[in-house]
């Protein structure tokens, strides 16, 4: 948590939290001026989870350019198709966006990329 408070605040603008879950790193972005939570769809998720957009685990359903930040914590290595996803991060970024990854380490740490 603590590599997320120090990164997250650099995401400016409109930021999407990419697999938000419940939202937990929401108050993290102090900078941002819109939140939006992006969750993979599945029925789980849609009772689970508070998202504000569901997306097929191929295409994020929004316009190219859409967003100024993405916020990634412990999801790009649980989806399929990283390489796609990681294309389609490119696709919905604005020109100069920013994107802040963190995953967990061998150690079980949050580690930054």
């Amino acid at each position: 948590m603590r590599n997320i408070e120090r990164f997250a605040p650099r995401l400016k603008g409109r930021v999407l939290d990419f697999g938000a879950g419940t939202q937990p790193y929401k108050s993290c972005l102090t900078n941002c001026t819109e939140y939006v939570s992006l969750e993979y769809d599945t029925p789980e998720n849609r009772q689970e989870k508070t998202a504000d957009i569901f997306y097929d685990s191929v295409h994020i359903p929004v316009p190219d350019a859409s967003f100024d930040g993405i916020l990634s914590t412990q999801s790009l290595e649980h989806i399929p198709n990283p390489k796609e996803i990681l294309q389609e991060w490119v696709r919905v970024l604005r020109n100069g966006g920013g994107i802040n990854h963190c995953s967990l380490d061998v150690a079980g740490t949050y580690a930054p990329v």
